[in-house]
Parts: C-alpha cells; sequence; structure tokens
C-alpha cells in the first residue's frame, strides 16, 4: 500500500538551556516555524514557502550569562 507523504502534522518542544554569551539558534524549513524564549517571539517563518533560513545570535535578547532561559518550539507540516 502506497500512503505517500504523511503531509498535515505539527511539532512543539520545549526546552530550558544555560545562556552563554556567544550562543545562536538556526532553522531551516519550508514550513511554519515559531520560536520563542523567555516567552517571546524571536523567529516567525509562518507560512507555506520555499525552504528558508532562520538565524540569530541570542546576544541580543537580554539573557543573563549563566541563567536558566527557556525555548519553544513550534513546526506545522502543511505542503
Amino acid at each position: 500500500e502506497d500512503f505517500g507523504h504523511n503531509y498535515w502534522f505539527t511539532m512543539e518542544m520545549h526546552v530550558d538551556f544555560i545562556y552563554e554569551p556567544g550562543s545562536s539558534f538556526s532553522f531551516r524549513g519550508d514550513d511554519d516555524v515559531w520560536v520563542f524564549i523567555n516567552g517571546s517571539l524571536v523567529m516567525d517563518l509562518g507560512g507555506i514557502h520555499t525552504p528558508l533560513d532562520g538565524a540569530m545570535s541570542l546576544d541580543g535578547l537580554q539573557l543573563i550569562p549563566g541563567e536558566t532561559a527557556t525555548l519553544d518550539f513550534f513546526f506545522a507540516e502543511r505542503q
């Protein structure tokens, strides 16, 4: 039986991390991606589109070195 590709699913991830200066986050995807750090939206690759790269340095987010921060990641595969 051929079911083809498994489209139309979502994923979310929640993780705590220790912020160290010089840290960064990057992602490449072709559908919706939203990233929140400490509850603030820091990356929005929402919508159906060709693959896009998202990258950011965490140094400008007013995080405290050595302190715990949260990262919440949301993804939707729609095509």
